[in-house]
């Protein structure tokens, strides 16, 4: 009667502390960031939303600041998938890194310059 009871229980135990030890591939592309470079910069607020991520991306264009929003997801780790294929960014060094344009990289910078950096393009 106390295997039927235990060994349940023991298993249920492993399965969750193994669960818990599981690696979000999320994390590193989290937050706040900016393109380094001067010409329109793009900047990117990248949160989680659910097992993937969204992307809300803004640009200054010929006129208005434009956003948009983007799904996201990590297929690998270190490789971020945006806008259904339409941009792919690998994590590297603490930078983010266009894969189909090595000298297009993005810095990571807090709330609050991400906000100041917005609505300095909005004016």
């Amino acid at each position: 009667m106390f295997r039927k009871f235990v060994f349940p229980f023991l298993l249920l135990g492993f399965l969750s502390l193994t669960a818990c030890t599981e690696k979000n591939l999320n994390e590193p592309f989290l937050g706040y960031w900016l393109q380094e470079t001067d010409k329109r910069p793009i900047s990117l607020h990248i949160k989680e939303d659910g097992p993937d991520v969204v992307v809300r991306a803004g640009q200054l264009r010929f006129g208005p600041y434009e956003t948009y929003n983007w799904p996201g997801e990590v297929k690998q780790e270190n490789l971020l998938n945006m806008g259904n294929g339409r941009l792919q960014l690998r994590y590297e060094d603490g930078k983010l890194v266009d894969v189909d344009d090595e000298q297009s990289t993005f810095r990571q910078i807090d709330e609050a310059q991400y906000k100041s950096e917005v609505e300095q393009k909005r004016k």
